[in-house]
């Protein structure tokens, strides 16, 4: 375009006349910003001011402070490591702190170690590395041999007013495996750097010594010392930013509760799902043979390309397709699902999917996971989300299906641990929406929540101009899909497609909302204005989320950030109380001497196994707890039952 025009300027002045088609037309249209910066990217520079005498252009070396601080804001470790900057002065000492290195008894640590505080602590193969600010300790496993031994070094980490570690919950569960069991860290410097920016995503030590320390690497024995000089900017951070409380009162009491409950882990019928498996594969076997039968021929299944042949190629069935990828046809479950009226194969292909998919993913999965006592034991993470929600893995158990009832059945399969135990369940209701009501105090959703109204009914009422009684199943469906679509910054298209309507229905549906509820209205445009300009949004309990994509120059990019800003708030603020509800109902268990401790959380869902003779004291315990995690102007409510197993429970 730019040969047949001349010059980029020449292009976008030809532009409302030039013969191009829509799709260019708009590219060009859409992109005019993009063009010219890539042109001024590419175009070499000639008016740089330069000295012509030849002298001043000798080299003087560099400036190793000035490339450090450089380097380190930008995360250049491979320039810090070739550049050797990490051996500079100011950093010199923590490098070094390896060859200080002295090894310690228990007898010895009382002598060396007490009354020294903050103290790190860094727990690998070796042993326990303890730096003090000056020396670097070593007290080795062989040395923390007899009952005496574990017990005089759990009471001496007890005695530390102000113990550092990195990632306490491997910590916990090192110290477990060498039979000292301690939950005493006071500050972990891995979950601090998430509460002061919960987007970065990686929050190794090696990350943040590089981040906050400008050290190219960190490994074995500087781990300590790097733990160590964290500590007092990482408070900082945390101060300057107002989280200190999210980081003390919630996240680091947290951390012990998720190390007991990775320990005790969640019984696994494995008889059970071994039988449900084969069901699922002889089921998978007969589907399989009744789409080679539609299709004519066998192929495999599990062949994105072959199948796209079958259903849309030469010599298939020949379903209609609206767009071809580069060389082969899309197969996903998007295009399928508009295909399911063309013929019946396309039900047979989803549940074949499905089928496969459970036995592989979830079956299998857990089955290989187990330990000799049937227990599964997720890791849950505290820094896996940006919105302060818990995430699980190893196996993840936050996502055993639920939408399917073939994938309900799975819960079947997480049982008690014995006959004599139950399965307790608890759920808040609704209360991403309840907080919503009490963030933005809106009268009509307040009302609703607080005189125990279903709130898709009452929505449907207020939005559609109806009695409630006369609200059908049809419209009580709409106002549930605004109400959710409102609370995640849903537009009007996203809209439309989930209603099946037009767009300018959907765009007159959210209108309605809004002008029916003008304080969430009014809260939504100021979220999104107050983000806009502070770059983050912040939760009820002071967790903030940094929303980068607001300052982007793409239209799309920054109505991503705007919905996020306007989500955020909430979900953060939903993560924060099932969190404070965890620390809590863990306590009060622990109080009252029940036989009863958590197994699960799953967003907004608590699990809890007890004993049967003290179910409903747990029971009682666990929704007391949730419904006053705490207080706002509209009830939080819990929906509560227990059985033998997830399924009966749920």
């Amino acid at each position: 375009l730019i040969a047949d025009h001349g010059t980029l300027d020449g292009l976008y002045q030809a532009l409302p006349a030039a013969d191009l088609t829509p799709s260019v037309r708009s590219k060009l249209e859409n992109g005019k910003d993009s063009a010219y910066l890539s042109q001024t990217l590419a175009r070499i520079c000639q008016s740089v001011p330069l000295d012509p005498t030849l002298e001043s252009y000798q080299t003087t070396g560099i400036d190793q402070a000035a490339a450090l601080k450089l380097f380190t804001e930008l995360e250049f470790s491979a320039f810090i490591k070739r550049l050797s900057l990490s051996q500079s002065a100011e950093v010199k000492s923590a490098d070094q702190a390896d060859c200080e290195c002295r090894e310690i008894s228990v007898d010895d640590i009382s002598v060396s170690l007490l009354g020294k505080s903050p103290l790190a602590l860094h727990a690998d193969e070796e042993g326990m590395h303890f730096f003090d600010g000056q020396a670097l300790y070593l007290l080795p496993w062989e040395k923390i041999s007899t009952d005496h031994q574990k017990a005089a070094v759990r009471d001496f980490l007890t005695s530390i007013a102000t113990l550092i570690c990195h990632d306490a919950k491997s910590m916990y569960h090192a110290l477990d495996s060498k039979g000292v069991r301690f939950r005493n860290c006071s500050f972990d410097t891995m979950i601090a750097a998430y509460v002061i920016n919960a987007g970065e995503g990686d929050y190794s030590i090696a990350r943040l010594s590089l981040a906050y320390l400008g050290l190219a690497s960190c490994e074995h024995r500087q781990i300590a010392p790097a733990i160590y000089r964290l500590y007092p900017l990482l408070c900082q951070k945390l101060e300057s930013s107002l989280q200190s409380a999210v980081f003390y009162d919630i996240e680091m009491p947290l951390t012990a509760v998720l190390t007991d409950m990775e320990e005790q882990g969640f019984h696994l019928n494995c008889d059970g799902i071994r039988e449900y498996g084969e069901a699922l594969n002889a089921t998978a076997q007969q589907l399989a043979l009744r789409i080679f039968t539609y299709a004519g021929r066998e192929f495999n299944l599990n062949s994105p390309k072959q199948l796209g042949e079958v259903l849309f190629g030469e010599g298939g069935l020949g379903l209609p397709y609206p767009k071809k990828t580069k060389g082969s046809y899309s197969t996903g479950a998007e295009i399928l699902e508009k295909l399911r009226p063309y013929h019946p194969i396309i039900e047979d292909i989803l549940d074949y999917r499905q089928l496969t998919k459970l036995k592989s993913t979830y079956v299998e999965g857990l089955l290989r996971v187990v330990d000799e006592n049937s227990q599964v034991h997720t890791n849950f993470k505290q820094t896996g989300t940006a919105t302060g929600r818990l995430s699980s893995a190893e196996p993840n158990l936050q996502n055993i299906p639920i939408r399917t009832e073939l994938g309900r059945e799975l819960r079947r399969f997480f049982v008690a641990s014995s006959q004599d135990r139950v399965l307790i369940d608890a759920d808040y209701s609704q209360i991403e929406l309840r907080l919503l009501a009490a963030i933005t105090e809106d009268e009509h959703m307040c009302q609703a929540f607080r005189e125990g109204f279903d709130i898709h009914t009452s929505t449907a009422s207020t939005v559609f101009g109806v009695s409630p009684e006369d609200v059908t199943i049809e419209l009580r469906k709409r106002a549930k899909a605004i109400n959710f679509g409102i609370l995640y910054g849903m537009g009007e298209f996203s809209l439309a497609e989930d209603l099946h309507i037009s767009r300018k229905q959907a765009k007159e549906y959210i209108d309605h909302y809004l002008t029916s509820y003008p304080k969430i209205d009014a809260y939504l445009k100021n979220v999104k204005q107050r983000a806009a300009e502070d770059g983050y949004v912040t939760t009820m309990f002071g967790r903030r989320r940094y929303i980068p994509e607001l300052s982007s120059s793409n239209k799309m990019v920054r109505a991503f950030g705007e919905r996020v800003a306007m989500n955020s708030p909430i979900q953060g603020a939903a993560a924060d109380i099932i969190k404070m509800a965890m620390i809590a109902v863990h306590r009060r268990l622990r109080e009252a001497g029940l036989d009863a401790s958590l197994v699960l959380q799953v967003h907004d869902e608590l699990l809890i196994e007890a004993s049967k003779d003290c179910k409903e004291q747990a029971l009682k315990l666990l929704k007391e707890e949730m419904e006053n995690a705490v207080k706002l102007c509209v009830p939080l409510d819990v929906s509560i039952a227990s059985g033998e197993n997830w399924f009966d429970a749920k």
